[in-house]
């Protein structure tokens, strides 16, 4: 499959197309709200493709602890709000996962059970001391992040069908 769309995607046509469509989402078809953070959490939508707010969560506590490490100290929820740092993870979900989840799922891209099994066991983070891969280490990264296994693998299932995509546009490209 990643070929066929390797080849549909060589011509110029093609990508003026997919461009066309990422823009499409960007001004029309993309809207992000942003309630705090809690029960009703957040939601940033793209055409039918909906960023839960478990995701949502996760990233904005990886973009949190970023900010954190720079500045060397803890940040409140007010100084949060005022560094935007909720606006920046609506973007960048936008932007980076739920435009390319919508066309992944325009396009009927799949990943099969066993493709995705070999994905997460490859993980370095999930190897225990003998470089297998370790349920017990996984489940104690999981927990860690605040993750359920079930959220993990939907979310490892949706970065690849990510990479397929942009690996189907950038096929040929020189830098």
């Amino acid at each position: 499959m990643l070929s066929m769309l390797r080849n549909a995607s060589k011509g110029w046509i093609s990508k003026i197309l997919l461009l066309l469509l990422v823009l499409s989402f960007a001004v029309w078809g993309i809207s992000g709200q942003t309630g705090g953070i809690g029960a009703s959490g957040a939601t940033v939508t793209a055409g039918a493709t909906k960023v839960s707010a478990s995701e949502y969560l996760l990233a904005y506590n990886r973009q949190l602890n970023v900010i954190q490490q720079r500045i060397r100290q803890r940040i409140t929820p007010e100084q949060a709000r005022l560094f935007g740092i909720e606006n920046q993870v609506a973007s960048q979900l936008a932007a980076g996962g739920a435009v390319l989840d919508e066309q992944a799922r325009l396009m009927k891209l799949g990943l099969s059970e066993e493709n995705l099994s070999d994905l997460i066991a490859s993980d370095e983070a999930f190897q225990g001391l003998n470089g297998s891969f370790d349920r017990g280490q996984f489940r104690s990264v999981l927990r860690n992040v605040g993750m359920t296994e079930a959220d993990y693998i939907e979310s490892r299932k949706k970065a690849a069908q990510r990479q397929q995509i942009a690996e189907a546009l950038s096929d040929g490209v020189a830098m």
